[in-house]
Parts: structure tokens; C-alpha cells; sequence
């Protein structure tokens, strides 16, 4: 992920990275933030993140937006499996953050 970051950076410079994953793929985006600076990811959203009680490389906390439902055995130690498969319902709240983290406007 850190590759193809810097790769899209080179070309485009001025592109506003927006990092999201779910799971095991949330723990994809804290390890290639590890690599990046905070200027080169512009947000991210994390969905049932094993590792949430870790920051995003140097992203701000502003610019991270972490879904973690209640009772989810992988990032809050609970007991409901079910809990870590919901996240659907959370697409409109995480795309709403991206795009208003990179300047958009989410009014219609």
C-alpha cells in the first residue's frame, strides 16, 4: 500500500490519498503509514481495527476516523462475532469523512 502511494505521489503530486480498510486491512493501512509522512495521507477510516489503540503512522487524529461496533471481539473485546461483520451500515459516515477531510462538499 505504502508503494503504491508513493508511486500515485510521484506522478500526481497534489493527489489527496484517503486510506480505508477493514480488519486485517485496517492493520494494511496503520503498517503502510508507518512509511508515509503525515502530508502524504490526507485521512483514512478504519473499520474493526485490531489495532485501534494504536495511532496512524502521523496522521493527525482528526484526520482518522475509527468504526467499532459494541460488542466486537477485534477491536474492543467483546463477545459478539456477529459485531465485526456490520460495518455496511457504516459506508455513508466513512465516505461523508473522506470526502469532506479532502475539501469536498457532501450537501447535494
Amino acid at each position: 500500500m505504502a508503494k503504491l502511494v508513493k508511486q500515485a505521489l510521484s506522478q500526481c503530486p497534489k493527489t489527496k490519498v484517503l486510506l480505508g480498510g477493514y480488519s486485517q486491512g485496517a492493520m494494511v493501512v496503520h503498517n503502510a503509514a508507518q512509511t508515509l509522512t503525515a502530508d502524504q495521507i490526507t485521512a483514512a477510516v478504519l473499520f474493526g481495527d485490531p489495532l485501534k489503540a494504536q495511532s496512524v503512522g502521523q496522521v493527525s487524529g482528526d484526520k482518522v476516523k475509527e468504526f467499532c461496533h459494541l460488542g466486537d471481539p477485534v477491536c474492543l473485546n467483546g463477545a459478539n462475532a456477529m459485531a465485526h461483520i456490520t460495518y455496511g451500515t457504516d459506508a455513508a459516515a466513512a465516505g461523508k469523512f473522506l470526502i469532506e477531510a479532502a475539501g469536498g462538499s457532501t450537501s447535494s
